[in-house]
């Protein structure tokens, strides 16, 4: 069995030799073995991932369609049915003039049997709408 002096000897704190290297000497060894790899891993990577794309492209381009097919295919003819027609509203007859539109309409003529005309239908609507009897006369 073990004693606690034989693990003594490889538990006790080892004060630093002359002829251990540092940590800056173990990077400037290390450095040119693990600087290739590192590169070598990611030119790989890289290569893959090119040859993925290739090989991609490949396909696609072999697989297009070379030629254009047409395919006619007959539309049947529909008959549209005709819309109903649409009824047109009359229109409103023109108001009448007022009793002062027709005034002035007669006053504006030059025929005298319309300008009498006219005075008289503003006549009687001054008298019969308006209840204007001294414009009536």
């Amino acid at each position: 069995m073990n004693t606690e002096d034989d693990l003594a000897e490889w538990l006790a704190p080892r004060s630093p030799s002359v002829g251990e290297p540092t940590v800056e000497d173990l990077f400037h060894r290390t450095r040119p073995v693990l600087r290739p790899r590192i590169q070598h891993r990611w030119l790989g990577r890289v290569t893959l991932a090119l040859t993925l794309l290739g090989v991609g492209y490949g396909a696609g381009f072999v697989t297009a369609p070379t030629e254009t097919v047409v395919i006619e295919v007959p539309i049947p003819a529909v008959a549209t049915p005709e819309p109903p027609p649409v009824p047109i509203p009359p229109t409103p007859a023109p108001p009448e003039p007022s009793a002062e539109q027709l005034e002035l309409k007669a006053e504006l003529s030059d025929d005298p049997a319309e300008v009498a005309a006219l005075f008289r239908k503003a006549g009687d609507k001054y008298l019969n709408v308006d209840r204007d009897y001294p414009r009536a006369t």
